[in-house]
């Protein structure tokens, strides 16, 4: 009997650490204009704290490999927001970004954002295009960047922001200068 009540209690705590954890995981909507640049990550980290998070991780092409695996990962929200996935590749499309729709598909950014997820207050972990090997890029910075607002409101918002090099077939990598595109 007494082991029964142990192997309950300990049960009880672990249920109650995980309840935490969810709890502990969910990011304010923002209130403010906020923007996060930060070094590209194979694994991104996905926190509660916006200043925390690393939501775009790139895969092995952050630390020299030869894939690039995109995968945008957020933890819930308070309220719903809407996502934006955009992407800029002076090698390819000099001058543009590029928006991802709802489908996966891409869409030049012309004068309308054109989200990715709209009233969204879920958790959130894909992966966008699969597996890209580096050979099919040429050679220069590529810039990914997530902006969360609140849910039909453009005035606060979180911008995260990454890039990542490709390198030419001598090894060396392009310097592209960033582009201003949320002044």
């Amino acid at each position: 009997m007494s082991r029964t009540i142990k192997v309950m209690a300990v049960m009880g705590v672990l249920l109650l650490g995980l309840c935490w954890n969810a709890q502990a995981q969910v990011m304010p909507v923002p209130a403010a204009e906020q923007s996060f640049d930060y070094p590209p990550v194979a694994d991104l980290v996905v926190a509660a704290d916006p200043a925390s998070a690393r939501p775009i991780g790139v895969g092995p092409v952050a630390a020299g490999g030869d894939t690039i695996r995109l995968r945008v990962s957020l933890a819930a929200f308070s309220a719903p927001v809407d996502l934006y996935v955009g992407i800029v590749a002076p090698a390819i499309d000099p001058g543009h970004l590029y928006l991802v729709k709802p489908n996966g598909h891409l869409t030049i950014f012309s004068t309308e954002l054109v989200a990715w997820k709209s009233g969204h207050a879920h958790a959130v972990d894909e992966f966008l295009f699969g597996n890209i090997p580096v050979s099919a890029l040429p050679p220069g910075q590529y810039h990914c960047y997530l902006l969360a607002t609140p849910a039909g409101i453009l005035s606060a918002y979180y911008l995260w922001h990454t890039s990542f090099g490709v390198r030419d077939p001598s090894g060396v990598a392009e310097a592209m200068p960033g582009l201003d595109l949320f002044p």
